[in-house]
């Protein structure tokens, strides 16, 4: 907010054109002052000088420079010879502290010594995904950033207004919203569901050797990803809903697509990235960043945006049909939409299913 109103364009374009031809009369109001005492401006006038066969104000500005590295430097070596060692101990003591074994006399969140109601697989399961999250701050940094941009789409496009009515117009920006909901879905599911298998890493013999059903170790990640991603898809899909429905006079025609639509992409989006995962899981790479942008990733996210224009395919018809009923005022059969959402239901359902025996079939395989 504050940098686009700090640098409007229509302003920016307004204050060239008071001094157009002579751009260069406004350009060179943006040089603030202290400039001239940075060492990086020195360096550039002592070339422009040297350009211009100045050698001597040159040599002023590389005496300037040498005389500031000399004090830098004799001002490190003091701060250093005075410090350094005593910081150096500190440091130590912190190595020693942190590596004090795990005190049994404090709790912590999610603590594997506390018990709940749920069974004790299912109880182990969900707090190891938990720490297995928590531990790399790029998850939860990298989600919270994914939250905070999704929050500012959300408020952004559910004030939109849009008051050119016109069916094709609206119908092209309907459905470009549509697949960027769809498109934002995907990128989520891709940087945190897809490395979800490969981040076990090369101790994850231990838990497939272990006396617990490998369907419940990819069911209890399925449903941790899906809680968060559906969640932001809704929000996403009612925000891009709601200038379209403000033009429709409420009708909610619009509102239940979007939804209905939103939940299976949801669901297909998670299923299939988690399944691929683990087909092309990589229990050596241990930075979710790079596991999320491998060839495996890449293909996976191929097939999604494969998936998103099939939906954008199907819904085509029935969408241009309503823009047509409001705007045109011709008749409208709401049951349009029946046979279009069995048809993504279906699509989706079987690309779930097709989805959940790859992943869980990837599981069964040496490590």
């Amino acid at each position: 907010f504050v940098y686009f109103n700090a640098f409007n364009p229509v302003m920016l374009v307004e204050q060239v054109n008071r001094s157009y031809p002579h751009i260069d009369t406004y350009l060179s109001g943006f040089e603030p002052g202290f400039v001239n005492y940075l060492p990086n401006q020195w360096v550039s006038d002592f070339l422009y000088d040297l350009a211009k066969g100045n050698v001597g104000t040159a040599l002023e500005h590389v005496g300037l420079l040498l005389l500031v590295t000399s004090g830098t430097f004799l001002t490190s070596f003091t701060v250093a010879r005075k410090f350094y060692y005593r910081s150096w101990l500190v440091s130590l003591q912190v190595q020693a502290a942190s590596s004090v074994p795990y005190t049994s006399d404090r709790k912590r969140w999610f603590d594997f010594r506390s018990s709940s109601m749920l069974p004790s697989q299912i109880e182990a399961l969900l707090k190891k995904e938990y720490v297995q999250f928590i531990r790399e701050p790029s998850q939860w940094i990298h989600f919270l950033v994914m939250v905070v941009l999704t929050a500012v789409f959300v408020l952004a496009t559910g004030n939109l207004n849009l008051r050119l009515r016109v069916t094709e117009v609206q119908l092209l920006t309907y459905l470009v919203m549509f697949a960027f909901g769809g498109f934002l879905t995907s990128s989520i599911a891709l940087r945190f569901v897809f490395p979800m298998v490969s981040l076990e890493g090369q101790s994850f013999w231990l838990l497939l050797s272990a006396p617990v059903d490998r369907r419940k170790i990819y069911g209890m990640k399925f449903v941790l990803s899906i809680v968060p991603v559906i969640v932001l898809a809704m929000l996403v899909a009612v925000a891009t809903n709601i200038p379209f429905v403000r033009i429709t006079q409420s009708r909610p025609f619009l509102m239940y697509t979007g939804l209905f639509t939103a939940f299976w992409v949801s669901v297909t989006m998670v299923s299939m990235n988690l399944g691929f995962g683990g087909f092309f899981s990589n229990y050596v790479e241990k930075n979710p960043i790079r596991l999320a942008s491998s060839q495996g990733a890449t293909l996976t996210f191929l097939a999604t945006l494969l998936y998103l224009i099939a939906i954008v395919t199907i819904l085509i018809l029935p969408i241009n049909a309503y823009f047509e009923f409001i705007f045109h005022f011709r008749e409208f059969n709401p049951a349009i939409i029946v046979v279009p959402g069995t048809i993504v239901a279906m699509l989706s359902t079987a690309l779930t299913g097709f989805s959940f025996a790859f992943g869980i079939n990837s599981l069964r395989r040496d490590f």
